[in-house]
């Protein structure tokens, strides 16, 4: 119980809600101390629509990210005030900014999460308007928030310099047991290999997140300020762990033929499927060792079932003579990709467990060509602008619902009841007020 507990408070899901409870609550305290609650509210509510932006990522990509968020959040809540007394402006450049800002997902996840701030911020922005100075006041306000997010995330960095990567490495490590774990299901007779297969793509899309963020920390920090030894160890783990999915995707076997290979001796599948199960054991105790920050200790089960198989295909091709040719050269290339990712298992054991310094090779370094390009050109944002992007049939339905529930709410009017205080008759006397509402 104390060692889950431990596990979730070193998580980056609660990290990330540390920072915001902080962002957020510490301006409320401290100013309603001294009598400005509704200051601290307007600061909690710019660190709140900054915070979504707060993606892993390096760290000048993350310092860019997040202030872009804030700044835009601010600038929306004053643009939306600026314009609602010119109803011939607003709603154009209303529909613009809508359709841009949902627009800007097409640079990957970081933009869609500044996109979701920025639509949040001009949605809330109709439900208080101010006017005069007073809409610069909590303009400015509202990007304190943001930075004061920012500064708090920026010290967590700071802090705890390498608990994201591990978390990260163990995540990455972890799905790639469970992907192995299913690998090793197929091996069952009437086995819904159907399910299974699309269990596995859904982790293949998991993976493939999670490893475009740790190039992006791992090899671009790198590049830029050098690499510590703890980001150079966590990257030669993150290589086998690539190496690892690499190859098993690689490598298909056609489980139903060799089913009616061996119909006759299932020992060797059965021998097999406990290698294969042992590859993804063995690398969700590397997982759990890693994320708990924990000294890990190799069980050594790996090789003495590699061996089982061995003798298995030599007591086979003993008891078939020159007709077991076909399955034995079934099993050697079973048995061969097991080494290989036995040897890519080891060398992660290895990594994680000396305390030496260690080399990144020339074969790792090719990472860096697998990433996404750092900079958002113009020409990715003008070749979605056709409805054969999804991107662009979006962003063009969300502008239109957004301006439809608008108009619909400036042409509807409301009726809310409310009791005058100011009456001293003997009830109360109620008074009918009328007020129009944005329904963004």
């Amino acid at each position: 119980m104390i060692r889950k507990v431990t596990h979730f408070a070193g998580s980056t899901n609660f990290s990330n809600a540390t920072k915001v409870t902080l962002a957020a609550v510490l301006p409320v305290l401290l100013l309603g101390h001294f009598g400005y609650t509704d200051i601290g509210f307007n600061i909690a509510i710019g660190a709140l629509l900054t915070y979504p932006s707060d993606i892993p990522s390096n760290f000048r990509h993350k310092v860019k990210g997040v202030f872009a968020a804030a700044v835009l959040v601010a600038g929306s809540n004053l643009l939306v005030n600026l314009l609602v007394p010119y109803p011939a402006l607003l709603y154009p450049l209303l529909a613009g900014g809508v359709f841009f800002m949902a627009m800007i997902s097409v640079y990957g996840q970081r933009a869609t999460m500044v996109s979701f701030s920025g639509l949040l911020a001009v949605s809330l922005a109709f439900a208080h308007v101010h006017e005069g100075w007073e809409m610069c006041v909590y303009a400015g306000l509202l990007l304190a928030g943001g930075l004061l997010y920012l500064s708090i995330s920026l010290l967590y960095d700071v802090l705890f310099p390498h608990r994201y990567v591990q978390l990260q490495i163990a995540e990455c490590i972890r799905l790639t047991a469970k992907y192995m774990k299913y690998r090793g299901d197929l091996w069952t007779l009437g086995a819904d290999r159907d399910t299974i297969l699309e269990r596995q793509l859904h982790l293949q899309v998991e993976l493939n997140t999670i490893h475009e963020n740790l190039r992006e920390i791992l090899i671009r920090t790198r590049s830029t300020s050098g690499i510590s030894s703890e980001n150079r160890r966590m990257l030669l783990v993150f290589s086998s762990c690539v190496d690892i999915l690499e190859l098993a995707l690689s490598t298909a076997f056609d489980h139903s033929k060799l089913h009616r290979q061996f119909g006759d001796f299932p020992k060797a599948l059965a021998v097999y499927q406990d290698l294969a199960y042992n590859l993804a054991s063995t690398l969700k105790k590397l997982s759990k060792s890693i994320s708990g920050n924990r000294n890990y200790v190799s069980k050594r089960t790996l090789l003495p079932r590699l061996e089982a198989l061995e003798s298995v295909i030599a007591e086979y091709e003993l008891r078939y003579g020159d007709e077991a040719r076909e399955g034995v050269l079934m099993l050697s290339n079973m048995r061969h990709y097991a080494e290989k990712q036995i040897e890519k298992i080891k060398m992660i054991e290895r990594t994680i467990s000396t305390k030496t310094d260690l080399e990144v090779k020339e074969r790792d370094r090719g990472l860096e060509r697998m990433m996404a390009p750092e900079y958002y050109p113009w020409r990715t944002f003008r070749e979605n602008l056709s409805f054969s992007s999804n991107f662009f049939r979006h962003s063009l339905r969300l502008t239109v619902t957004v301006m439809a529930g608008f108009v619909l709410g400036k042409l509807l009017l409301f009726e809310k009841r409310v009791l005058d205080p100011d009456d001293d008759s003997g009830h109360h006397a109620t008074r009918l007020w009328t007020y129009q509402t944005a329904l963004t």
